[in-house]
């Protein structure tokens, strides 16, 4: 899928900026349904462009002049026999592993993924078998590993997680039975330090 309004040229942003927000595109292959199919952008650099000579002709009119978007990090995971080719394992070297690098110099860090449905999305985040593991359990499991080489040097650190789905505008707690949503009260409060969630499990994991 392609999104217009997204801006055309880079923004000039300075080095604090820079580091504190970053802006990937993934492609993912074409899907059983879709194949045959013509591609309709193409990559250059960390740009992405419309093929407008594949849309259709109603499309090639609502799209004119759209193009090309720039972002911090395009990856094309499209075709496997690319050298360009970006898997989970260096999607994740990408845009997970600098994130939680950032997490141990003592910053909050936030990963959002947005796509429609069936973009991808449960593939770069979690992963499939054939996949190999997504975003969220290699950050995981490296904040584990470090977490354990700095008890080794004698530091105390203590690893507690809440897992919290957002559905249909209702927050639920994937870390208690779902029978028992209905006895759980979590709310969000916003307060000028930012948003805090109240009343979610937590855990500590190890």
């Amino acid at each position: 899928e392609f999104f217009p309004g997204l801006p055309q040229q880079p923004t000039a942003m300075s080095d604090t900026e820079s580091a504190s927000i970053k802006v990937g595109m993934r492609m993912r292959p074409l899907v059983k349904h879709e194949k045959g199919q013509q591609p309709c952008m193409s990559i250059s650099g960390q740009q992405i462009d419309i093929i407008h000579a594949n849309l259709s002709a109603e499309d090639q009119e609502q799209y004119e002049g759209q193009g090309p978007f720039a972002f911090d990090m395009v990856m094309d995971s499209s075709d496997k026999s690319s050298p360009d080719f970006v898997d989970n394992n260096k999607c994740y070297e990408l845009m997970g592993k600098p994130l939680v690098e950032q997490v141990w110099q003592g910053y909050n860090a936030c990963l959002f993924c947005y796509g429609q449905t069936g973009t991808g999305k449960t593939a770069t985040m979690m992963g499939y078998d054939d996949l190999g593991p997504g975003l969220l359990p290699r950050m995981l499991g490296d904040m584990c590993a470090k977490a354990d080489e700095m008890r080794k040097q004698g530091c105390k650190v203590t690893l507690t997680v809440s897992m919290l789905e957002v559905y249909n505008d209702d927050i639920n707690d994937l870390l208690v039975d779902r029978d028992k949503w209905s006895r759980v009260n979590v709310k969000t409060r916003v307060l000028p330090s930012g948003v805090i969630v109240q009343g979610a499990c937590e855990r500590q994991v190890s």
